[in-house]
């Protein structure tokens, strides 16, 4: 099965091509780069290094940055298309924008000749006034070479936001409303939901479709899925969240009169025309709620399924929902329950093996890998356990889930709500750690090689990685220019 913006699009061989060019641009440059130092006032984030390519910098309301260079014999800068010097100097730049960059190029002797070649190309950005704030951590070598985030949630922020393996951001948009869950649907295309129409933007910022409800049953756009399917034609998954009732609850534990919210998966042509869809009310009787969520029918308006994820596996949809603690698989021709893992049982259960809780709790991000297996962020909410990342083998034959590998952060002993585990097929995973404001990539004994903090009390519902050479680097910064000109 072919996936959508992130590593299986990529054999293997060229993500290692890749790696190895990028450790020839550092050898070459390792001689004068350790020497070069960059500053500017207001700072740079992150702190100069001559790895890392491209920066920020939150200038004040004078409009004004001043670079200061100190470079080493042999070693020429230009700024902002400035004349090259060398030595010691500075340069004051105004009138710059919010979105606006300059370039950094540096010029070094090239070996064995006395000319100078182009060694390094930075580009600084400056950051809108708004712009969320992030720590670094990165004691490792990350696997991919972007993450794709909104941290947004708790803040009411409105941006979409591309960083790479060193924190950087590299590409943004202010969406216009408060954006979900962005990634790439295909290079140099981003889309994400928003709580209102979902939207998808060429990196220019371009809009090209809005996603809106296809079917005419009334309610409206979930924010919690968008997924471009590549079967056939490129068509759109999202949810639609409607009202349905009232109902009598009582036998349940509920109310008398309760409307509930029902989850219904439509697959919509990339014209807009409704292709298929799948309630989850009519195949799921709310006895289903997990116990653990029974709370929550108590009241007028009740969300019993809170669906969160749809994946495409071949012909058929797994399916996370949250409030059953369990994930389903949905066969698309007949719209049957082909299994189910977790919560409460029914006919097409699976049974764990080699999975010490057996259970879920608050589950997020179920994700069919090339090889069939099953990736999931399990919170561990209501279980009074911390957040994990598992993966699963499905055997449909002898109706068996097995935990084939678990993922967890001693610093992220707990997590409500959200959150999304992706398993790369280099070996590393990269977690967003649900309500908690972090996302890290983990080697696959544990070790942390890359963390992001967010500071602004803020957090992103997922963290979605990015493979090398997916999307270029300088279409990123293109994309930028075009949207902030000078």
């Amino acid at each position: 099965m072919k996936r959508r913006s992130d590593y299986s699009r990529l054999p293997l061989t060229k993500l290692l091509l890749v790696g190895l060019l990028t450790l020839l641009s550092a050898v070459a440059f390792a001689d004068t780069g350790a020497k070069l130092n960059i500053t500017t006032s207001p700072g740079l984030f992150p702190e100069f290094n001559h790895d890392i390519n491209d920066y920020i910098v939150r200038v004040g309301a004078d409009d004004k940055v001043t670079i200061n260079v100190d470079a080493p014999s042999g070693v020429t800068v230009s700024v902002d298309g400035k004349p090259f010097a060398g030595q010691q100097f500075a340069v004051t730049l105004k009138k710059l924008t919010p979105g606006q960059s300059f370039k950094i190029v540096v010029y070094s002797k090239g070996a064995g000749r006395n000319k100078l070649v182009e060694t390094k190309k930075y580009c600084v950005r400056r950051a809108p006034s708004d712009f969320p704030n992030w720590t670094i951590e990165r004691p490792g070598t990350p696997q991919a070479e972007y993450y794709v985030v909104a941290p947004n949630l708790f803040a009411n922020k409105p941006w979409v936001i591309v960083a790479d393996n060193y924190g950087a951001p590299v590409w943004w948009y202010r969406s216009k409303s408060v954006p979900v869950d962005p990634k790439f649907l295909a290079k140099n295309r981003i889309g994400w939901m928003n709580f209102g129409p979902g939207e998808e933007r060429s990196l220019d910022g371009k809009l090209l479709r809005e996603y809106l409800p296809a079917g005419n049953i009334g309610g409206y756009v979930d924010p919690h899925e968008l997924l471009q399917l590549h079967r056939g034609a490129d068509n759109y998954v999202y949810i639609i969240a409607v009202w349905r009732g009232p109902f009598d609850l009582r036998q349940y534990g509920g109310l008398d009169k309760s409307y509930v919210l029902d989850n219904v998966i439509e697959e919509v042509a990339p014209n807009g025309a409704l292709v298929w869809s799948w309630s989850t009310y009519d195949h799921i009787k709310v006895a289903e709620t997990d116990p653990t969520w029974s709370f929550l029918l108590g009241s007028t308006n009740v969300d019993p399924y809170h669906m969160n994820s749809v994946e495409q596996s071949g012909d058929n949809y797994v399916i996370s929902l949250r409030h059953l603690n369990a994930v389903i698989c949905v066969e698309r021709k007949t719209g049957n329950i082909l299994w189910k893992l977790g919560g409460t049982p029914r006919t097409e259960s699976l049974k764990y093996v080699n999975d010490t809780y057996n259970n879920f709790g608050g589950n997020h991000d179920a994700r069919i890998l090339p090889d069939g297996t099953l990736t999931l962020h399990d919170n561990g909410t209501t279980q009074g356990r911390p957040p994990r990342g598992v993966r699963y083998s499905i055997d449909t034959v002898a109706h068996t889930a097995t935990l084939i590998e678990q993922m967890t952060d001693a610093s992220a002993p707990e997590s409500g709500f959200t959150g999304s585990s992706r398993k790369l097929p280099t070996g590393n995973w990269v977690m967003q750690w649900g309500g908690n404001p972090y996302f890290t990539e983990l080697a696959p004994n544990g070790d942390r090689v890359f963390r992001v903090n967010f500071t602004d009390g803020a957090f992103s519902y997922r963290a979605s990685p990015v493979a090398y050479g997916y999307v270029d680097r300088e279409d990123l910064r293109r994309g930028m220019d075009r949207q902030f000109p000078r």
